[in-house]
């Protein structure tokens, strides 16, 4: 997580955005391609970026659960309309059409594939217009 958040500084930066990352537990470990796991993580928080305004905040984490390890982001962005969640995940799907601009909407299906080869899931809880 630290070496995305590094990667992710100017991204942030750029937008004014305060882009942390915390970990429970330094000694977490997942049986699972890191290269692939680090652009799923790298994807979701971009995203989150993108859609973050300027001066807000984004939170890459990673922490034990019952099932094993949850790693997530969280911001204080625009939020997601309900409709929109239900298809958030399929290929060149995105959340408004002037999204269009900046995304093909494929990165998110991609990330998809990438968790649930892996044996595992993913998942997005949103509001529109919720401010954390």
């Amino acid at each position: 997580m630290k070496k995305i958040a590094g990667d992710l500084h100017f991204q942030a930066m750029a937008k004014k955005i305060t882009l942390t990352y915390e970990c429970e537990d330094p000694t977490l470990w997942i049986n699972a391609d890191q290269g692939l796991m680090e652009r799923v993580v790298e994807n979701i928080t971009g995203n989150a970026i993108k859609y973050t305004m300027e001066k807000g905040w984004v939170k890459i984490y990673a922490r034990t659960v019952p099932e094993g390890v949850e790693i997530g982001v969280q911001d204080n962005g625009r939020g997601i309309p309900p409709e929109a969640l239900k298809k958030l995940f399929g290929k060149f799907e995105q959340v408004k059409a002037e999204d269009k601009a900046v995304g093909f909407g494929i990165g998110l299906s991609f990330s998809k594939g990438i968790i649930e080869a892996h044996g595992s899931t993913i998942q997005v809880e949103s509001e529109v217009g919720k401010r954390q």
